[in-house]
């Protein structure tokens, strides 16, 4: 196997793993009650009902 299919391999299998982690984590979000609800309806929101970066107190 020449180098350029060894690194192209490793690109296919960094893109697959990522896929895999993607999935499992919208699998477990999607199993938390009312959470896609409650992200759509915040991409749904008005922008003037969320408050300023500086006003945020952590």
């Amino acid at each position: 196997m020449s180098k350029k299919d060894k690194v192209s391999k490793i690109k296919r299998d960094m893109q697959n793993k990522r896929r895999e982690e993607n999935k499992r984590e919208t699998e477990y979000l999607s199993s938390i009650p009312g959470l896609k609800e409650s992200i759509i309806e915040g991409l749904r929101a008005d922008p003037s009902e969320f408050v300023s970066e500086d006003e945020v107190k952590f």
